[in-house]
Formats: structure tokens, sequence, C-alpha cells
């Protein structure tokens, strides 16, 4: 099978060689994937979308990932014709996030800026840099996609099926 998406261009990370591979990884370097379209070999019968979210705190420190506050969304199967399948759901909109409190925003803070090894006062201008945050959508905390995955199922062309997977992983 052979996928292709218009104007995205990614990076093979991983193995080189695909021939016997389920799955391949990419690493993302420019173009828009949401509203885009993936087009298949004629061999492919249905496509899959899933996608892994994070939050993030972006000021004038810098940008730091919270790592424990992160959403893998469920398998959810995309509309296409003619093999090709329009991506949808992407946009910063209506990226799901997890439905926390302050008190869980500032722990998460704290946790990633020590797991970041960084110093007890380093720490604390973190953890006040949110004291005002009561949710994953309120500045200076962003929602953001780390990476999307597609499953293609199909069958080969001596009519067994076979299941194959492709990531894209966004860098920070």
């Amino acid at each position: 099978m052979s996928l292709l998406i218009p104007n995205v261009n990614a990076k093979l990370a991983g193995r080189g060689n695909l021939e016997h591979a389920n799955g391949a990884v990419y690493s993302w370097i420019s173009g828009n994937l949401n509203g885009n379209f993936i087009k298949v070999t004629a061999n492919v019968t249905k496509v899959s979308q899933r996608y892994q979210s994070m939050v993030i705190v972006k000021n004038e420190l810098g940008v730091l990932p919270l790592e424990s506050l992160s959403t893998t969304t469920s398998w959810e199967a995309l509309k296409g014709v003619n093999n090709i399948y329009r991506i949808a759901g992407l946009d910063e909109r209506s990226l799901e996030a997890p439905d926390v409190n302050r008190h869980e925003i500032r722990n998460a803070v704290s946790k990633s800026a020590r797991r970041h090894r960084m110093s007890r006062r380093r720490v604390q201008e973190w953890e006040n840099s949110v004291r005002n945050a009561h949710a994953v959508n309120q500045k200076p905390l962003h929602v953001m996609l780390r990476s999307v995955m597609w499953k293609f199922d199909g069958k080969d062309f001596n009519g067994k099926p076979f299941s194959k997977q492709v990531r894209i992983d966004f860098p920070l």
C-alpha cells in the first residue's frame, strides 16, 4: 500500500526499510494536516485516525511541556470517496484536553519542571506563572498536537487482510 498527503513534509524516523514493517513513524517538518486529505492505493478499505494532544505552558520563562496532562483519543474512521480521505479535527480549537482543576495544573507544572532538573527557585517561578489558570485553555496554557496516527486496513493482492499504521510526531 502507499499513501500521499499533499503539501506535507515529514522525515522518516527509525527504520528505513518499511517493506515488512507494520508501521512507520515520521517527524513533521512543514505543511498543514488539518483540512488536508490522504490519497491511498485501491486495496485500502478503511482509514482510521487518532491523535495525542498535550498541554504546554508558554510564557516569558520559555516553553514547558506538561507530559502528565496529555490525552490520546480513540480511533475514529475517516470519511472517504475514491480512495481519498479527508483529515479533520486537528485544529487547536477542536483538540481534546484533560479536564483538570487549578491544583492539578500546578502539580503538573511542578512535576514537569522537576523532571527537567530545574532549581527550586525556577520551579517556584513556573508554579507562580500558572497560579491564575483554572483550565487548560487559559493563558499561559495551550493545548498542542503531539502526534497523529492513522490505521489503514485493506486486502493485499492475494486477498489476505492487512493493517498498517503511520504516525507523524510534532516537535515542541
